[in-house]
């Protein structure tokens, strides 16, 4: 199992990946919102949107893991601090 705490945009997780988790942080300043779309572009229909109230966090979890055939890319909106994939 990893754990990484993505601040950019762009592809964050390899084809054959398996997602268990994912937690937004928004800043300070505002709410934020983070859309994850499986593959390696924002193309395609969003697999979840994330979103949480300003200085919050708030999570979603893939009970049994979520397979990643083409990977997953992360889009982050608005205030956020990033977002904390768990995944293997």
């Amino acid at each position: 199992m990893h754990a990484e705490f993505r601040r950019v945009p762009g592809r964050a997780l390899p084809p054959g990946a398996k997602i268990y988790a994912a937690y937004l942080t928004a800043k300070l300043a505002g709410p934020a919102k983070a859309i994850l779309y499986p593959g390696q572009a924002p193309t395609e229909k969003p697999l979840v949107v994330i979103t949480a109230p300003t200085a919050s966090t708030k999570g979603v979890q893939f009970p049994g893991g979520h397979l990643l055939e083409s990977g997953l890319y992360v889009e982050l909106e608005g205030n956020a601090e990033g977002v904390l994939l768990v995944w293997d």
